[in-house]
């Protein structure tokens, strides 16, 4: 996966709890992924957004894999395409 840029933010809001904020905005090929956090250490909240743009990763990787993994067929036609049937088999 190619990130082409990356936004990353971290504030702190004492007046807040818990005052840690955190938001990172990558921009990648396809839809743009996007995680926000919140906790009472930098550390924690940096922790938390990671963990959540990881699985937001690893959930579009397994599409991917799973789609090649078709043969391609429900990518290229759709979800219930079926191929028809050959009167002439090879």
């Amino acid at each position: 996966m190619r990130i082409e840029s990356a936004e990353v933010t971290l504030e702190k809001n004492s007046a807040s709890s818990p005052p840690f904020l955190a938001r990172v905005h990558l921009v990648i090929p396809g839809p743009d992924l996007y995680a926000e956090d919140k906790d009472h250490t930098p550390e924690a909240t940096i922790r938390k957004v990671l963990a959540r743009l990881s699985r937001q990763i690893r959930h579009r990787q397994q599409k991917l894999l799973t789609k090649r993994r078709s043969g391609g067929e429900e990518a290229k036609f759709g979800k219930g395409y079926r191929q028809p049937l050959s009167l002439h088999p090879a």
